[in-house]
């Protein structure tokens, strides 16, 4: 069963996993949640642990925006200057 339209979902990494909250209809109450572990000390590469892969496709979440936490010791920061343009374009010259 899939969640509603209007949804909102958060993301948090650690570095021993994930836990995936989805709350439903702009109410405050969890529809559906998740935690899962990676087996290493350190995140998977770029595919996703296949308990993460199940949840997002059960309930629709490929295209959603997400509110993600990630640990301070993980972040890479990349700045790019462009001058302004159409959303197309600066999503091509981003890729």
């Amino acid at each position: 069963m899939g969640l509603r339209r209007r949804i909102r979902v958060g993301m948090e990494l650690t570095r021993r996993g994930c836990r995936v909250a989805v709350l439903g209809d702009g109410r405050r109450k969890v529809a559906a949640a998740l935690e899962a572990s990676w087996e290493t000390q350190d995140p998977p590469g770029p595919e996703a642990p296949p308990a993460l892969t199940d949840f997002v496709r059960r309930h629709r979440l490929h295209q959603r925006r997400a509110v993600v936490g990630v640990p301070a010791d993980r972040v890479t920061v990349r700045l790019l200057h462009l001058p302004p343009m159409p959303e197309r374009q600066l999503r091509r010259a981003v890729a």
